[in-house]
């Protein structure tokens, strides 16, 4: 687990998770912060990104599907993903740019899980967490043997309950086996 991280930090971090995830059955990546839309791509922003152009994202900012990328040949790739939230940059940039975060490329053994439906804004809530992580922690902390798609039916549903239906966590993917979460006990 990574807090408050630099883009260096960030590359760092993505180097050891993508060789441990080569070699595992399943690999699973949640991110909570900063993120945008830039040309129908999604992006993670470390704390030290400060673009001034469409040319600096890629060398300041981590590429959603990159991420994907890292997790390798795992058979089951799960993304938690809340970051959907406006561009402050998008009067800065002339082109395609868009509110909220865009629909991912979707691949087979892949599971994407955002806060909100794309194009849409999430909130980041009162307290510690936002109502998507909030909700995600509670489902997950009460899921033994449950399966992920029953889980993330239930997160969606309780945070579309808490935001009075502001907002809506939206999932893109298609998994070729059933994924349950098992007890640590």
């Amino acid at each position: 687990m990574k807090l408050d991280v630099t883009k260096t930090e960030n590359d760092a971090a993505f180097k050891v998770f993508s060789q441990k995830a080569e070699k595992s059955a399943v690999a699973a990546f949640f991110y909570a912060g900063h993120g945008m839309q830039i040309n129908g791509g999604n992006y993670i922003v470390p704390i030290d990104a400060n673009p001034r152009s469409e040319r600096d994202i890629k060398r300041e900012m981590l590429k959603m599907d990159d991420v994907i990328d890292d997790m390798g040949s795992a058979k089951i790739k799960l993304v938690f993903f809340d970051a959907c939230r406006d561009n402050p940059l998008s009067r800065s940039f002339s082109r395609g740019n868009s509110r909220g975060m865009a629909a991912p490329l979707e691949a087979t053994g892949t599971l994407i899980s955002f806060a909100t439906k794309h194009g849409n804004t999430a909130a980041d809530g009162d307290g510690k967490h936002s109502p998507y992580t909030q909700a995600l922690l509670a489902e997950l902390g009460n899921s033994t043997g449950m399966e992920i798609e029953q889980i993330l039916r239930r997160v969606q549903q309780q945070v579309k309950a808490n935001t009075r239906g502001q907002q809506e966590p939206w999932r893109y993917g298609s998994l070729m086996e059933i994924f349950l979460f098992k007890s640590r006990h």
